[in-house]
């Protein structure tokens, strides 16, 4: 079966951006450009990340849930998001539905 059971929408316009399955966030980070990435650790060695948000609602070391919103798109620039596993990047269409 599908290790990620839970798909959510991943946006390509602004708006809000939640999280693909439970985590934690491992880190956030915010660049030069005011606009900030997220990282998420999933089970399974899965790890998610949101990029280009200009606002987040979570800090590194939080539990994040399925389809908990983690921040907001900015319409200046698209949806930054990969899926990696085991350290390899992975096509996210094959596991989240958009």
């Amino acid at each position: 079966g599908m290790i990620f059971e839970a798909p959510a929408s991943a946006p390509d316009v602004a708006g809000p951006v939640s999280a693909v399955y439970r985590g934690t966030v491992v880190a956030t980070h915010t660049g030069a450009d005011g606009l900030t990435t997220i990282t998420v650790q999933h089970p399974n060695d899965f790890i998610s990340v949101y990029g280009n948000l200009d606002d987040i609602f979570v800090k590194k070391g939080d539990k994040v849930v399925a389809s908990q919103r983690l921040g907001v798109s900015t319409s200046a620039r698209p949806l930054l998001f990969e899926l990696w596993h085991g350290g390899s990047q992975l096509d996210p269409a094959l596991y989240v539905a958009y």
